[in-house]
Order: structure tokens, then C-alpha cells, then sequence
């Protein structure tokens, strides 16, 4: 995840006894996250990669190198960018589809390895096309600055959910999420403008290379 129970309870001030569980407030972090995404990450869907970044070389039934947008981004807040957070597919000479396995060498530059579904081998020279799903960050957001935006929004919306205090339950809010994505930007908090004031401070478009 991108902040922590902790932190989201030393910014609100937010103790145990306020009725307010880890769980939910873990919740809570899922939904910012989600709204983060929408908001920083830019969505790549069916692109073709590039060549090797050493040599420029696509699929030839050896290079096994590709270069994509960057940086790329952990989009399932997991942790870590891996290649659980790229799905990729090939067509092969008759257009028949088959996943790929993907993974990632460095997400600063956007250096990925591709392989057949079963991990090791190569993309036939012969097949038509390569088409992957992933995100890279829109501007020039640090780590720290991802995290402090989730706590803001995180404290956001569980701002909203207290003036609905009995339905601040795990079961209420995951059959909601979608309903809490619209008002995070409906309503308004002191944590919404400490999100927007940090958010518009730093914004400025990234410079994509590729």
C-alpha cells in the first residue's frame, strides 16, 4: 500500500476508541489508491513495445529484451513493480492469442523482458504482434509524495464516512466503492485541500522519452 494505518491515524489524530478499525481504515486505502491512480497514473492499453534497449531488436524467436513507456508503475499497491502489473498477450501467424510472461528489469527506463506464457521462452519470429496493459506515472511525483497524497485522501474520505458513522463497516464500504470515488471530489475537508495544495505544488507534466 501506499501509506500505512499509522500514519492515516497520527494525521486525524484518530484513535482506537474513536470506533474506527485497521480494517476499514485499510479499506479507506484502497479506495485512495484507486483515486490516485485515476488522477497521477496514465493507462496504457494494447501498445506494441519498442525494440531492446540494447540493440533496438523485437521479437526474432531469441531477443527476449523490450523497452516500454516509463516509469512503470505498481498498479496493484503491492509493493513492489513486477510483472504482475503488466498483462501482456501475442498473436501468432494464424492470430491466435496466447499470454505472455512478463518481467520487469527496470521500471525507471521501462526495461521489460517477454517471454511465451511459460517463462522462458522466446516470442517467435513469426508471430504478428505483441499488445501489453500497464500504467506510468503522468507527472514528477516522488514516492514520498504518492504516499502523503493516499494519507490525505485516505483521511478524506473517512472524514466523509464519520458522518455516517454506522455504516463504517468493511462490508458497507466495499459494496460502495464506487459511490466513495464520486465523493471524494464532491465533498470537501481540510484534508481534501492539503491534497489539492500538495497535489498542484508539484504537478508539471513528466517528460516521456519514448
Amino acid at each position: 500500500m501506499l501509506t500505512t494505518v499509522g500514519k492515516v491515524r497520527d494525521i486525524m489524530g484518530l484513535g482506537q476508541d474513536t470506533g474506527i478499525t485497521d480494517a476499514v481504515i485499510i479499506e479507506m486505502i484502497k479506495i485512495a489508491q484507486e483515486k490516485l491512480k485515476h488522477d497521477l497514473y496514465r493507462h496504457h492499453y494494447d501498445e506494441t513495445p519498442d525494440g531492446s534497449w540494447v540493440d533496438g531488436s523485437l521479437w526474432d524467436g531469441s531477443n527476449v529484451k523490450f523497452t516500454i513507456n516509463y516509469p512503470v508503475m505498481d498498479s496493484n499497491f503491492d509493493g513492489s513493480v513486477d510483472g504482475d502489473d503488466i498483462i501482456g498477450y501475442w498473436f501468432n501467424s494464424d492470430n491466435d492469442v496466447s499470454s505472455c510472461s512478463v518481467t520487469v528489469v527496470d521500471s525507471r527506463y521501462g526495461h521489460i523482458k517477454i517471454y511465451q506464457s511459460d517463462g522462458s521462452t522466446p516470442i517467435p519470429s513469426d508471430a504478428k504482434d505483441i499488445k501489453l496493459e500497464y500504467y506510468t506515472l503522468k507527472y514528477n511525483v516522488s514516492s514520498q509524495m504518492l504516499s502523503d497524497l493516499c494519507t490525505y485522501l485516505t483521511c478524506h474520505l473517512i472524514s466523509i464516512a464519520i458522518a455516517e458513522p454506522d455504516k463504517i463497516t468493511v462490508a458497507d464500504i466495499e459494496g460502495n466503492q464506487q459511490r466513495m470515488l464520486l465523493e471524494i471530489d464532491k465533498q470537501n475537508s481540510k484534508y481534501r485541500y492539503m491534497y489539492l495544495e500538495l497535489l498542484n505544488r508539484y504537478r508539471s507534466p513528466r517528460f516521456r522519452s519514448t
